[in-house]
This record gives structure tokens, sequence and C-alpha cells, in this order.
């Protein structure tokens, strides 16, 4: 029985995709704010001190992105778990990257390509600075100043829209999500209409 059968199926095509193509997996809800073009593949970034994220990820299409690619794949076919939201997601990736660094996450994420055989795992600021717990921080203006703060740093920013997708948000809110439409997203921000 499955209880994530879209979650399940998107975590299985992005990790196909890559192994067979490489390149960078964002999810929809993500808005980039710095240009990825100088950034060499193979990362992904953590969403806390103790779990990466599957939001974001870049490989190459060999070497060591191609490695990575598989273990993903091979981590997913033997402990595949249809009941559990993020086991074939963000915990497949940190158990597999964990392993594959042999060091601890915190340690990873500060010595950046050397301690992960030329892998790099981003810290919590690159692109998910504002935590899923905190996703209202994007919709709600009370929180405009502080999220975009927070979020100064940042290469890009993700949206949570497995908690935030019932919002109906007005295109002239003051919030930060449609500062950072308006200004990263301008086409779609011109024809959005009213709402998001």
């Amino acid at each position: 029985i499955h209880s994530f059968p879209m979650e399940h199926t998107s975590d299985l095509l992005r990790l196909i995709s890559l192994y067979r193509f490489g390149g960078i997996y964002l999810d929809m809800d993500i808005i980039v704010l710095k240009s990825l073009e100088k950034l060499p593949l193979n990362y992904v970034g953590a969403e806390s001190n103790y779990s990466l994220c599957n939001a974001v990820i870049g490989l190459a299409a060999d070497g060591i992105g191609h490695e990575v690619a598989e273990l993903f794949l091979e981590r997913y076919v033997k402990y595949f778990n249809g009941k559990a939201y993020a086991q074939n997601g963000p915990a497949l990736v940190t158990a597999v990257l964990l392993k594959f660094c042999g060091t601890s996450l915190m340690k990873a994420m500060e010595d950046g390509r050397k301690s992960c055989k030329g892998f790099r795992l981003f810290n919590t600021t690159a692109f998910y600075s504002i935590p899923w717990q905190e996703w209202r921080h994007f919709t709600e203006p009370r929180y405009l100043e502080e999220t975009m703060e927070r979020t100064k740093d940042s290469l890009m920013i993700h949206i949570w829209n497995i908690a935030s997708r019932r919002e109906r948000i007005k295109v002239d809110s003051n919030i930060a999500y449609v500062k950072y439409a308006e200004k990263y997203c301008p086409r779609t921000y011109a024809v959005a209409g009213d709402y998001f």
C-alpha cells in the first residue's frame, strides 16, 4: 500500500533522470535567487543540521555525479517504503551521502567539497533558510522583513508547497513570496492575474 504515490513517483523519476542525463533537479516550488551557471555540479543542500533534502540536486552525468546517482537508485530499490513520506527522498539522500562522504553531516557542510570526495553538501542557508515548519514566513506580512533578511545570502528558496499549496496568495500582497516572485519570476508574476 502506498500512502504517497505522487511524491514517491517524483522521488524515483528525479533519480532516474539524474542517473541517465545528469544536470540540476529543482522542485517546482523553488525560486532561484542567484545564477547557478558557475556552480559546479555534484551538490545537495541540508534542510537542517541532521538532514539533507532532495528538492535541489545537482549531479554530473559522469564521475562522482553518476556514482552518487547510482547509489541513490540502489538505495531506493532496496529500502523503498510506500508508507513513509520522507523515506524515499530526504532520508535516502541523507543516508547515501553520509555513507559516501564517510563523515558527519556538519563536518561535510563545513569542509565543502574537501571532505566528501568532491561532492558538496551546502548548509541550510543555500536552499532552505526557512525550514518547512516555518513555511508561513513566505505567506504572512508580519514575517516579511525577517524572511528577507534570513534569505539574503541564499542561492534559492523553497516555498514548501506541500504545506503552503492551499494558501490563496494575492499578487499585490506585502509578503516574501510575492516579493520574490516579482523580482525573480517577472514573467510569471506579470501573467498571474489577481492570485497565484
